[in-house]
């Protein structure tokens, strides 16, 4: 019984965390939406979540994702007068 994810379980979880839907990853690996989808349905299977949230989260919570530091806008600082 294996432990780890395989690597195109991993590249989809990756680009799910990108914010892609099954059609881009499909387009992206270069294979059919529906086998898109079933590796998918099998990663939530393996994993045991009924999500792409939970599985993000899980990702996160096992190091497979890493989280995104949200950008700050730039800090203004006050003119020096004279």
């Amino acid at each position: 019984m294996r432990t780890e994810l395989t690597q195109r379980e991993r590249q989809i979880l990756e680009m799910m965390w990108e914010g892609k839907g099954s059609k881009e990853i499909a387009r992206v690996l270069e294979t059919s939406v529906k086998t898109i989808e079933t590796q998918r349905c099998r990663l939530y299977r393996f994993i045991g979540v009924g999500s792409v949230v939970e599985a993000l989260r899980w990702g996160l919570k096992k190091g497979y994702l890493k989280p995104v530091e949200p950008e700050r806008p730039p800090v203004s600082r006050p003119r020096r007068e004279g």
